[in-house]
């Protein structure tokens, strides 16, 4: 049961979904708090969209959302002053939340093909290079 599974996470979760009508994440996920890496892939139908609790996980240093149709990425990763590393490259972004300026220990980010029309949003990041 995923949402057993979830409750005993404790640092690292990859998450696959697999031949699914939708892909939903379990509302368990966001308990855990102590989590610092998150790879979500869908082998089937994509992630379309984060929820906000992705911002609970203060922890999270390592996000991937590699090869989905995320559109966008909710204002709620700014709270995440930990990550350090976010992959969302591969979905259909057309762009990034103005709260990523806030994740100042960012050091990766791969978004490389999307549909982003700005990068602005991480121009004053100074880990990233």
């Amino acid at each position: 049961e995923v949402g057993k599974a979830l409750e005993d996470c404790r640092r690292e979760l990859n998450l696959e979904f697999r031949k699914m009508d939708e892909v939903v994440l379990p509302p368990s996920l966001w308990r855990c708090t102590a989590l610092q890496r998150l790879q979500i892939s869908c082998k089937g139908p994509k992630l379309r969209s984060l929820p906000p609790d992705i911002g609970k996980l203060s922890e999270l240093t390592v996000l991937i959302v590699s090869n989905n149709e995320l559109e966008c990425l909710p204002e709620e990763l700014g709270s995440l002053s930990n990550l350090r590393v976010l992959e969302a490259d591969n979905n259909c972004l057309t762009s990034l939340p103005s709260s990523l300026s806030k994740c100042s220990k960012l050091e990766v980010l791969n978004v490389a093909n999307n549909k982003l029309v700005s990068l602005s949003p991480i121009q004053g990041l100074e880990m990233l290079g």
